[in-house]
Parts: C-alpha cells; sequence; structure tokens
C-alpha cells in the first residue's frame, strides 16, 4: 500500500484499504485455526536458540500466543464492519488498540539482534504475566501451583544465564515497549500515535472523541453546554486498523526469518 490513512483519502480509497487489510485478517485468521498462521521452527534456528535459553517459557510459544490474539481482535473488528455492517464510535479503537498492543509486545521481543536481550526481554514479559496472574488468582481466592517468588526466581535466573551476569527483572512497561516498537518504523502510521488513539477510546477519554469523531453542534438544552452528536469516520478507523496490521505482519517475517535453520537445504 503506498497511501497512509494520514492522508486525505476519499470514502472509496479508505473502503477499499479496508477490504485489503481485513481479506488478509482472514487470511491470517485461517493460518491461527490450521496451525500455518507462524511456521515450525528449524533446528539451528535463531529461534530454536531462543526456545532453547527461555525453555520452559519458550519465546516461539509466546510469539506465537500474541500474535494469534492480534489477529482475533481484527478479526472481530472485521466482522463488525464487514458482516455487520456497523461503524460503532468507540469499539472499533479499542479493538485496534489491543491487537497494536500485544502484536508490538511480539515484535519487541523479537526484535533486538542480541540473543541476551531477546531473553530478557522474554522474561520480563513472562515475570509480569505471572504476576499479574497471582494478583487475580489472590484476589478470587484461588491457589496458585506455585509461590510467585518461586517463578520470578526461575525466570531472573533464565535472563542472567542468557546474560553472563545477574539480571534483575524490572516490570513490563506497556509505553516502553510501545516506544522502543516505534522506533523501528514498521508502519507507516506511528505506532506510538496510533496506540495513544487506541488507549484514549478504551479508556473513555473525552479528547479522543472529540479529538478523532465527527462533531454536530446541537440546540443546547442548559445555557453555556454544548450538546454535540459525535459519529465516527472509517479514515479514522483505518489509521489505526493499518497499524495493527503492520505490526502483525513485521512480527511474522520476524518470526519467520528467525525460525528458519541457516543450514537448511534450498
Amino acid at each position: 500500500m503506498s497511501q497512509s490513512p494520514r492522508e486525505r483519502l476519499t470514502d472509496a480509497q479508505v473502503d477499499l484499504h479496508l477490504r485489503r487489510i481485513f481479506a488478509d485478517v482472514e487470511l491470517m485468521m485461517s493460518g491461527w485455526t490450521d496451525g500455518s498462521l507462524t511456521p515450525e521452527v528449524e533446528a539451528g534456528s535463531s529461534l530454536s536458540g531462543d526456545d532453547a535459553r527461555t525453555d520452559p517459557e519458550h519465546m516461539s510459544h509466546a510469539v506465537t500466543q500474541l500474535t494469534t490474539v492480534a489477529v482475533d481482535q481484527l478479526h472481530a473488528l472485521r466482522a463488525l464492519m464487514l458482516d455487520a455492517g456497523v461503524l460503532h464510535n468507540y469499539a472499533p479503537f479499542t479493538l485496534a488498540r489491543s491487537a497494536i498492543e500485544v502484536a508490538a509486545t511480539a515484535l519487541w521481543m523479537l526484535a533486538p539482534p542480541d540473543r541476551s536481550a531477546r531473553v530478557r526481554r522474554r522474561m520480563i514479559h513472562a515475570a509480569q504475566d505471572a504476576t499479574d496472574g497471582t494478583t487475580m488468582a489472590k484476589g478470587a481466592g484461588i491457589a496458585v501451583p506455585r509461590e510467585l517468588s518461586v517463578r520470578l526466581a526461575q525466570l531472573e535466573a533464565l535472563a542472567s544465564a542468557a546474560a553472563g551476569s545477574p539480571v534483575k527483572l524490572p516490570r513490563l512497561t506497556i509505553t516502553r515497549v510501545m516506544e522502543d516498537v516505534d522506533r523501528l518504523q514498521v508502519s507507516a502510521m506511528g505506532v506510538l500515535d496510533a496506540w495513544r488513539i487506541g488507549s484514549g477510546f478504551a479508556h473513555g477519554r473525552r479528547w479522543a472523541a472529540l479529538g478523532v469523531l465527527e462533531r454536530e453542534v446541537l440546540p443546547a438544552r442548559e445555557p453555556g453546554i454544548a450538546q454535540l452528536r459525535l459519529t465516527n469516520r472509517s479514515d479514522a478507523v483505518l489509521w489505526v486498523t493499518w497499524t495493527a496490521h503492520d505490526l502483525i505482519r513485521a512480527t511474522l517475517r520476524l518470526f519467520e526469518q528467525r525460525a528458519r535453520s541457516p543450514y537448511r537445504s534450498t
């Protein structure tokens, strides 16, 4: 795609781009269903080495899981817009934001050229997952199979072994993840901006609705109180959807590259 929804597109162009993206999402969804979305990790590949260093928190499994979540979110958006024919004001941005966030997280883990950095990022993600899961379980009165301290110690040991020196795992900060991925310039949309827009809608922020949606001023019901009718725009939805799609495709390309053995016969 040579154009960008940051340029002002015609309605026909917006519809064409969305349909192209959603057609590819449908293909990716089929790949998820039949197990072909991510290729087999070949022996001797960079990713097989990552998996060995992160066992039992395999890098390839985490990236595949995050990528399928991203595809699922965009497939739900496709079902809303194409199958149901409904353009909600807020839900499209929330769905796209989730896809952006999880696809970016997968790409963030895969991106560093140095294995120890990749392992560290995988362990940071696993540690946050363990922490959040334990918090939820204890709040609900559900027993956990292993104490959080034991799980975190195991993850830090894996990160330390890969680095060759002691590693203390920090908390996973999604904003930092998005900033790191934004610098990779994998999408012309601007990953950080698109994620922030989606987050604004997901959290019900007024600035997002007033800044993105179309506004119609209605007769005031009370003196000094503006009455507005807000309506979504498909080109705004295209922006965040395009960003999410770019991130998923970038992640799948890098996964395939790292999963391929340099010793394979051609």
